[in-house]
C-alpha cells in the first residue's frame, strides 16, 4: 500500500520539551509509530524532555502502535502527557493507563494548560552559567 506524502503527525521541541500532534482522522500504525519515537530520538537523544500528544479528532492509534510506545517510553522514562478534548479520547487514554500500567509518568489531560502545569514537574532543569 502506498504511503501518504506526509506525515499523520508534526513533532517539534519547544520549551524544554518534545510536542506532536497527531492529526485529524489520522490512523497510527506500527510506521509510524516507529517513525515518530526515531524522531523523537533524534530531537531529544538524553530521553530528559517530556512529551506532550495532543490528539487531533478521530484519531486512531493501532494496538501494536500503542506497545510499542509503552516499550520505547518504559526505556527512556520520558513523561508523557496526553491531550484529548473528546470524552471518548479521553476515556481511551484511561483506559490505555490502567491496562498497561506504562512505567513512565503519563497523564490524561483535556485542555493544554492543564498538561502543562502537570509537565512541567518533569522537564529538565537548566544549569546556571558559570
Amino acid at each position: 500500500m502506498p504511503r501518504a506524502a506526509h506525515a499523520p503527525y508534526e513533532l517539534w521541541r519547544e520549551d524544554g520539551l518534545l510536542r506532536v500532534e497527531l492529526t485529524a482522522l489520522a490512523r497510527i500504525d506500527r510506521a509510524e509509530m516507529c517513525e515518530l519515537i526515531r524522531l523523537a530520538e533524534a530531537m531529544d537523544p538524553q530521553g530528559a524532555m517530556p512529551l506532550l500528544v495532543m490528539l487531533g479528532q478521530q484519531v486512531r492509534v493501532s494496538p501494536e502502535a500503542r506497545t510499542l510506545l509503552v516499550r520505547c517510553s518504559v526505556r527512556r522514562g520520558r513523561a508523557v502527557a496526553f491531550i484529548a478534548a473528546e470524552l471518548s479520547d479521553r476515556l481511551q487514554g484511561e483506559f490505555f493507563l490502567r491496562f498497561h500500567k506504562p512505567g513512565f509518568p503519563f497523564r490524561v489531560c483535556a485542555e493544554v494548560h492543564e498538561a502543562l502545569v502537570w509537565i512541567a514537574r518533569w522537564k529538565p532543569q537548566l544549569m546556571p552559567l558559570r
